[in-house]
């Protein structure tokens, strides 16, 4: 059987050149020697009798390939996004574009160093010999950012992710801004410069006749590109433009005020004058003039040089200073969307000119993922929305919904970091306990209205529930068992309600015991002589350096937090609590943290304080009973917020808490609020979410779904509010703050990166099982399970047969509840490397690959790893 293994991340760059042949390094660092620098060379081999749990940890280690080469493919190519041909990412490897990043984060501008050949240093050469040396640059703005809405003119039906421009010619606000200095001043007004050449993004242009002037107006004449065609008086020529031809004659040559002029037709059109150094329309085509001789004496011919099909461009200056649109073609068509400076030091001389540009049309005034906006005036450069990393669709991001039943409950959908990628877990959390239709009283509850205690200390009676997050091991554990009969054998159990694992401790005749979770103590105190049940007795838990039985140490845990699969944390916050003590004043409290576990504020006093952590301010009452409410959720940097609301009458809210961003050692933070639905019939539902990021972050309606609202924040996250029914909250969370590739390209190059059509980084199906292993022999190998039920990981340590129990424990050093990571050099290709990831049962063997997966350790070839599984301590040496 072999296994497909889900694509992890989409396309981050260029093809991966998968199945390379790969030398060993002398010393290397999981995941290489598997994937370096964006190049996999991974075999995962399977025993073909293994149990479904090594399948699983299996799943892990290549998804985790999958994962870590998109992001080396990434790496390689200039944060995520890359082209054919010439090309600079507006991102550079120190500092990345991001959503709500503007253009100009990374780069105030673009110059010849990042693009030597479209941005080229260049020259005007006059007729005299005289050289007026150039440069050109980009200028990129501060005041256009990555974004997602409906386009500045709200032309869109559905948001997208865009860079909103909008149409303005405003000179100071645009999509960017091209400009050309020169050394000294050029007269561009004198015969000696007209005519000459000068190179603009790498395309040829002619300075025309009638450039300079002073006063009130400036101008510059430009002509680019056609056909150049020699042709005497009275010749007609065929001349081949854009795949059509054309019949261009020239029926006569003369002078007029001063000028030689030449009349031309175009395809028996009407015949227009044309003076030397000037263009007009004829026919369908522009012009140009480059050359007229007129010879009057009698038995000479007359002759022109002509550029059919040319392209004109005008820059002018007005007196009133900048703002005037470039104008196009023998007609002057004003080129919309752009703005003119051009800086003279003298009349008719000019030192440089810019041109800004913005989008031409108020229905298409932006650029979404995919678009290509190219310069419409010079033509030679486009500026491109190539990606997003990771993609909205990837793999790699989290999905977490908030639903509810329609009824009475509300629930989540998370993977908890504890349980892996094959742990996604659905419980209800919040509850209705009011039987009428007309009103709601809803509470922290399961489905079956058993209280979620999200207080250390508090009272847990049978079948309820405790958040506990000692080390950041956050887990939800149920008390799902007890025995108080006042004897040695008394015991109670607990089951995460996440993982299902259980967790039985002794109390004895004392009532108390300790349990290890995680490698972490837990206190466990039974507070009544008699039997827990639903209604009476209970039990109390505490953690922490300084807690006790029944005594939470220097300061008492609220909120809880559970740390998820890929690195955020969730809470579930309230105002109520059930069979609770209260909490005395002067009692230090710890309020869940983002970078740290905890943040311990100032000890309750009598009147109600704030307390900011992070990018929350927490509002804390005196009467401690009720715990206060999160009151007020604003960013760190004072731009305002929205209260997060989980008071008593509105019920409990969900607090996401994402990683840190670029530039804020504290990341953001999404509310989930609980709120009600219907008129007639009232029922729980999910709120509307409020960010920490309220200056970036809210919702866009959809025009085809008005139900729906979009967003994402500066992170990258991704939520959707759908109001059917009881609403629900969908979410989208990235494994690292999402990128975005914005590239300056020339014109017509292909581009790729995560979003972008282009080609695919994918690991592609890597698992064999050990029956197959001659199909995989030439790779670096991954061997997943014991030697029991893998032949390759029997033949790694040296036999032909299983090696099974006691005679596996003898070669590997390891028993019971313990793991071995260890990496051979390869037994069936030389030059390759071969590591055996096994546990001494299933379970062990997927801790094994967890582990591996987070620590990345050496996996230089000789290198051992044996380790206790439920703590990932070192296992002794006999």
């Amino acid at each position: 059987m072999k296994f497909n293994f889900r694509k992890v991340a989409s396309v981050i760059a260029s093809v991966a050149m998968l199945g390379s042949t790969m030398g060993i390094a002398a010393a290397a660092n999981y995941p290489a020697p598997y994937v370096i620098n964006g190049v996999a060379d991974a075999a995962i081999v399977i025993g073909a009798s293994a149990a479904a749990v090594d399948n699983i940890a299996a799943t892990d280690i290549s998804s985790d390939l999958q994962l870590q080469l998109a992001k080396q493919t990434a790496t390689a190519t200039s944060t995520g996004a890359t082209a054919s041909g010439e090309f600079v990412n507006l991102a550079t490897s120190n500092t990345k574009i991001y959503f709500n990043s503007s253009l100009n984060a990374a780069r105030s501008s673009v110059t010849s160093t990042d693009l030597p050949t479209l941005l080229a240093d260049g020259s005007v050469v006059d007729s005299s010999g005289t050289v007026y040396s150039f440069k050109q640059s980009f200028a990129l703005p501060a005041d256009k950012y990555i974004g997602f809405g409906l386009g500045a003119s709200g032309s869109l039906t559905d948001p997208k992710l865009l860079i909103d421009v909008g149409t303005s010619t405003n000179y100071s606000s645009n999509l960017y801004r091209y400009t050309v200095s020169f050394g000294k001043a050029l007269n561009v007004s004198h015969t000696d410069v007209q005519g000459q050449a000068i190179t603009l993004m790498g395309q040829k242009y002619i300075i025309g006749a009638q450039s300079g002037g002073s006063g009130a107006t400036f101008n510059l004449y430009l002509y680019r590109g056609g056909v150049t065609v020699e042709m005497n008086e009275g010749e007609s020529k065929t001349v081949s433009i854009d795949g059509k031809d054309y019949a261009v004659k020239i029926n006569s040559i003369s002078t007029a005020s001063g000028s030689n002029v030449a009349y031309v037709s175009v395809d028996g059109s009407e015949s227009k004058r044309i003076a030397e150094g000037n263009t007009s329309k004829v026919g369908a085509i522009d012009i140009y003039a480059k050359r007229v001789d007129y010879l009057a004496k009698t038995g000479t011919v007359s002759s022109a040089i002509m550029q059919v099909g040319t392209k004109k461009i005008l820059l002018t200056q007005t007196q009133a200073g900048t703002g005037s649109t470039v104008k196009e073609g023998a007609d002057a068509t004003s080129i919309q969307g752009t703005a003119v400076n051009i800086t003279n030091s003298t009349a008719d001389s000019i030192t440089g000119f810019s041109v800004a540009v913005a989008m031409q049309k108020g229905t298409k005034d932006y650029l979404s993922i995919g678009d290509s906006f190219t310069d419409p005036v010079f033509g030679g450069v486009a500026l491109q929305f190539v990606s997003i990393t990771p993609a909205l669709d990837s793999s790699s991001r989290e999905n977490i919904v908030i639903d509810s039943d329609n009824n009475l409950n509300l629930y989540i959908k998370f993977t908890s970091y504890l349980a892996g990628s094959a742990g996604e877990k659905r419980i209800g959390f919040a509850h209705d306990q009011n039987s009428a239709t007309s009103a709601v009283t809803p509470r922290l509850a399961d489905v079956s209205n058993k209280t979620i205690h999200v207080v250390e200390n508090d009272t847990i009676r049978l079948n309820e529930y405790m958040v506990v997050d000692s080390g950041d091991y956050g887990r939800i554990l149920q008390l799902t068992d007890s025995s108080t009969t006042s004897s040695s054998s008394d015991y109670i159990t607990f089951t995460d309600a996440i993982t299902a694992e259980n967790f039985k401790v002794v109390t004895g005749a004392n009532d108390r015991g300790t349990l290890s979770i995680d490698g972490q103590t837990y206190y466990v105190t039974n507070m009544s002589a008699t039997q827990t049940t639903a209604t009476a007795g209970g039990i109390t838990l505490n953690w922490g350096g300084t807690a006790g039985y029944s005594n939470p140490g220097g300061a008492i845990s609220v909120f809880p937090r559970i740390k998820l699969k890929s690195g955020e944390w969730l809470i579930f916050a309230t105002e109520s609590r059930a069979n609770a003590t209260d909490i005395d004043n002067d009692t230090k409290v710890y309020l869940p943290g983002t970078e740290t576990l905890y943040s311990t504020i100032s000890t309750l006093s009598n009147a109600t304080a704030n307390y900011t952590v992070g990018n929350i301010i927490w509002s804390m009452p005196n009467n401690a009973s009720l715990m206060g409410s999160l009151g007020n959720i604003s960013a760190l940097f004072g731009d305002g917020g929205a209260p997060c609301n989980f008071s008593k009458a509105s019920g409990p809210a969900i607090v996401l808490f994402e990683e840190h961003k670029q530039g804020d050692a504290n990341g953001d933070a999404i509310c989930i609020p609980s709120t009600t639905a219907g008129t007639t019939t009232v029922t729980i539902a999910v709120g509307t979410p409020v960010w920490t990021d309220v200056s970036s972050m809210s919702l866009v309606s959809l025009g085809s779904n008005s139900y729906k609202s979009q967003g994402y924040d500066r992170y990258g996250t991704f939520v959707e509010l759908d109001t059917t029914n009881s609403h629900s909250v969908s979410i989208k969370y990235p494994d690292t703050q999402m990128e975005v590739g914005v590239l300056i390209t020339a014109v017509g190059a292909s581009t790729s990166g995560a979003g972008s059509v282009g080609n695919v980084a994918s690991l592609g199906s890597v698992a064999v099982l050990d029956s197959e292993i001659a199909s995989v022999s030439s790779k670096n190998l991954i061997v997943v399970g014991g030697s029991c039920i893998n032949k390759a990981a029997a033949k790694l340590l040296g036999s032909d047969s299983p090696i099974c129990g006691a005679d596996f424990t003898t070669k590997t050093g390891i028993s019971s509840d313990q793991f071995i990571v260890k990496v051979f050099e390869s037994p069936y290709a030389t030059g390759k490397t071969a590591m055996l990831v096994a546990g001494y049962e299933g379970a062990d063997t997927r801790k094994a690959a967890t582990w591996l997966i987070s620590t990345k350790p050496d996996t230089t070839i000789g290198k051992e790893y044996k380790k206790q599984t439920a703590t990932y301590a070192d296992v002794a040496t006999a």
